[in-house]
């Protein structure tokens, strides 16, 4: 039963072990406050791609959560836990199904009485000034130290096995994690929904600068990506790199229009398969009659696109040449569309390796 509270609840009464999620989140004091949290009482965080927390160096965090409960033997060590959730909504599918078969206390804090609970299982809505009550628990004695150096361990295997194996094959998922290596400098990342916000949710670790992550989720359609890029680019004073699929680009092509609005250069990187790509991961994948109408393979030719609005347009197909590109662009004052040239069959053979391997690691 969900029970909604306007009344603050002490922490110590909750749990001497919890988890702390964070979900989608605008940049704020508020993340600063939750890993304040996180470091007094050593609780580990399980941040989404969105939560704008996710991409800092903080040892709290586990950056690879989401890929990690493929993994039973991580899950087991999360079996007398309690959820503490904070922000809305979460990327990750796999969160959801791991929360449906475990009988967790989960408690969700928020400014408002909406909650994000997609199961109907959260146990309480605590509504309340966010950044108030967190600086009192803040402010607290400490009562208690969790120790959790068995989960950290385990997940930075995985991070590692991970990084390993993205390294050695190349795939969509590479060019998410070199991205991020390549960027030195204050920068808006806007991404797409379908794979390219799950790569950066699943794939990344912590970034060697601030980035803040924007995405126009919706109803994770396709439809006015690049538009809502450019939009939040217009407000934003650094450079605004976006990362979105070929459905998505090809849907809102005609918004390329509306780039000589910025006075800042944007990047648009764009990952080419041909095609709906995520279909390949879901089961109807085995459906290969009514699989060809759903990926709507294509042969738009996207250089043509770019052309038309007299846009700098190049073509890579190595992560190596990322690194050229990202370089190229950042000393450049020129909006640049990088195609990413991709085989969705081989891309999503490897990925499902990768989730294989991490699966059946360190197994009990």
């Amino acid at each position: 039963m969900l029970f909604r509270s306007t009344k603050d609840l002490p922490l110590e009464k909750i749990s001497s072990k919890c988890l702390i999620v964070v979900g989608e989140m605008p940049l704020s004091d508020t993340q600063f406050l939750i890993c304040q949290l996180a470091a007094k009482y050593n609780w580990p965080i399980y941040a989404d791609i969105l939560s704008n927390i996710r991409l800092l160096n903080n040892k709290f965090i586990i950056h690879n959560f989401e890929l990690c409960l493929l993994n039973e033997n991580f899950k087991s060590l999360f079996a007398d836990y309690t959820i503490l959730y904070f922000g809305t909504r979460l990327v990750s599918k796999r969160f959801w199904q791991w929360l449906s078969k475990e009988s967790k206390e989960v408690f969700y804090f928020n400014n408002t009485h909406t909650n994000s609970d997609q199961l109907g299982i959260f146990n309480q809505v605590i509504a309340t000034d966010l950044d108030q009550y967190l600086q009192k628990e803040i402010n607290k004695e400490n009562y208690y130290q969790n120790n959790w150096s068995k989960i950290r361990e385990l997940s930075n295997d995985i991070s590692l096995l991970t990084q390993n194996f993205l390294q050695q094959n190349i795939t969509e998922a590479s060019f998410a994690v070199s991205l991020l290596d390549c960027i030195k400098q204050e920068v808006l990342i806007f991404v797409s929904a379908s794979m390219p916000i799950r790569y950066l949710d699943q794939m990344l670790t912590y970034a060697p600068c601030n980035i803040e992550v924007l995405s126009n989720r919706g109803v994770s359609g396709i439809d006015g990506v690049i538009s809502s890029a450019i939009g939040a680019a217009l407000s934003y004073t650094k450079r605004t790199i976006l990362f979105i699929g070929d459905m998505a680009f090809i849907h809102d092509s005609n918004s390329l229009a509306l780039l000589k609005q910025l006075k800042t250069p944007m990047l648009i990187l764009v990952i080419n398969n041909q095609g709906g790509g995520i279909f390949n991961f879901l089961p109807i994948n085995a459906d290969k009659e009514i699989l060809p109408f759903i990926t709507l393979a294509h042969k738009t030719n996207l250089q043509s696109l770019c052309h038309a609005y007299d846009i700098n347009y190049q073509k890579i197909s190595y992560p190596k040449e990322l690194v050229i590109s990202i370089e190229q662009y950042f000393s450049s004052n020129i909006h640049t569309v990088v195609e990413i040239v991709s085989n969705s069959d081989r891309n999503s053979c490897l990925i499902k390796e990768l989730y294989k391997n991490i699966k059946e690691a360190y197994e009990k």
